[in-house]
């Protein structure tokens, strides 16, 4: 843009701040608020979470009309003709925004651009909560192919942090205060953020887009159905995790191994509670689009841990361990450890020892075809692959007899076994006698961690022979 171009934008944005007008929509076209109301709303809702202001900026928008909005437009159409085709403008926000969840929940046409108007309206945002020179510097930028950056953020339940602890590079765990009026501004980007907070915490992951604009016409696409046309439009952007750390990068991948690793690390079930995109309200590529957010809907842990840097770092490599495994161990050690993590968040000690059951079982008894002796070959494998010496083997012998016996009991039955035919277990008994269950399960997932093997019928031959070092 020439000198005089530059002046001609500022003159516009000037022009346009001063005939704001604040319009209603969504259904709510009978309410109305003053141009400075909506100015102190957006400044509120863009630098703190503030649910009411949120509201507000969410259900009004901020408009021009007449001469000085046919100007506005015509100029945008001169400057950013390389990204504009039928009056309309792609802006990567729509694929940010439905980020590693595919097309669910997006209208067919979204791939067929934003309104100019939609544009407009954006760059007045800006010039209400940044100024004139920002909002004329940021259209400036638009003019050439530039990127930008987003984040995405998960809800983890299980464990939470005292403070913004830094992970890998890029990648950071964000503490939730005790009050919604101090929640980081990428809770804002949650479309339903009336959760819950207690005992939470924010896993964050930066990302960079580029461009963040593209003319929406593609020849290739034409004719073709919205889905293919979605994925073709979406492959001309490119989207990079920051983190230097990484090499082939899968979002999905990382979520499920590294909660698995804090799981593990932490003694907690750290599972993620929601998923969403966030970027920040004042860039200019933020054209309003639906917020997704996937809900897993899990049942989460009563307990919750504030992890510490040790455990951080035991995360990280118990993460290197599990992405370097090889893949049929990999596969094999998965259901021991969703079973550990689920036996920790299920609500009954019933449900419990059933899902360690299924958790040792795969384990120590994946390889036996005949169901015959299966008590007594688990504690002994389990005695071998994690006694210490013959004192240590022989009490574990018997803590796995017991869970053996109660997970026989429950599966037969339903119900956890008795002390004595009339006397039952105290809770304190069996949740202790639970957690000890929980405990010798997690120490057989880490030994085969730490081995890089999953046993098999030789592996446990040459153990119990004396030929195999536990």
């Amino acid at each position: 843009m020439t000198d005089e171009r530059k002046q001609a934008l500022r003159q516009l944005l000037q022009e346009a701040v001063a005939n704001l007008e604040i319009r209603p929509y969504g259904g709510f076209e009978g309410l109305s608020i003053t141009p400075d109301e909506y100015k102190w709303h957006l400044k509120r809702a863009w630098t703190s979470y503030s649910e009411n202001s949120l509201w507000i900026v969410n259900h009004f928008t901020v408009d021009i009309s007449g001469e000085i909005r046919s100007k506005f437009l015509e100029f945008i159409k001169v400057e950013l003709d390389a990204f504009i085709h039928e009056d309309k403008i792609l802006s990567a926000s729509i694929f940010v925004f439905s980020h590693d969840m595919g097309r669910t929940g997006h209208k067919r046409n979204q791939t067929d651009g934003d309104s100019l108007n939609s544009f407009l309206q954006q760059l007045l945002k800006i010039a209400i909560f940044c100024g004139i020179e920002r909002a004329s510097s940021d259209f400036e930028k638009c003019t050439k192919k530039i990127g930008s950056s987003f984040q995405s953020v998960v809800l983890l339940t299980g464990i939470t942090s005292a403070a913004e602890i830094p992970v890998f590079d890029g990648v950071h765990l964000i503490p939730l205060p005790n009050s919604t009026r101090d929640l980081p501004r990428c809770w804002g980007g949650l479309p339903n953020p009336n959760r819950d907070l207690y005992k939470k915490t924010l896993l964050v992951i930066d990302y960079s887009v580029f461009p963040i604009f593209h003319s929406p016409f593609l020849p290739a696409a034409t004719g073709t159905n919205w889905e293919d046309k979605w994925d073709m439009q979406k492959a001309r952007f490119r989207f990079e995790v920051k983190s230097r750390e990484f090499s082939n990068f899968n979002e999905t991948d990382f979520h499920e191994k590294f909660c698995q690793a804090l799981s593990l690390a932490c003694n907690s079930a750290v599972q993620i509670d929601t998923a969403w995109s966030y970027m920040a309200e004042d860039e200019l590529f933020n054209i309003n689009h639906d917020r997704l957010s996937t809900s897993f809907e899990r049942p989460s842990s009563a307990n919750s841990m504030t992890i510490k840097k040790s455990e951080i770092d035991e995360s990280k490599r118990l993460y290197e361990k599990l992405i370097n495994l090889n893949l049929n161990v990999a596969r094999k050690l998965q259901i021991p450890i969703d079973r550990w993590i689920k036996s920790k968040t299920s609500k009954t000690a019933v449900d419990k020892i059933v899902d360690l059951g299924i958790a040792l079982e795969a384990i120590y008894l994946s390889d036996i075809s005949e169901k015959t002796e299966l008590s007594f070959r688990l504690r002994l494998r389990a005695a071998w692959f994690l006694g210490k010496d013959k004192a240590h083997r022989q009490e574990l012998m018997k803590d796995f007899s017991k869970i053996y016996e109660w997970r026989s009991k429950v599966v037969h039955t339903g119900k956890l076994p008795n002390r004595t035919r009339k006397t039952p277990f105290t809770w304190q008994e069996i949740a202790k006698f639970t957690e000890k269950g929980q405990d010798l399960c997690r120490d057989s997932i880490m030994k085969i961690l730490e081995d890089g093997k999953f046993p098999d019928y030789e592996y446990w031959k040459n153990l119990i022979l004396g030929e195999e070092s536990s």
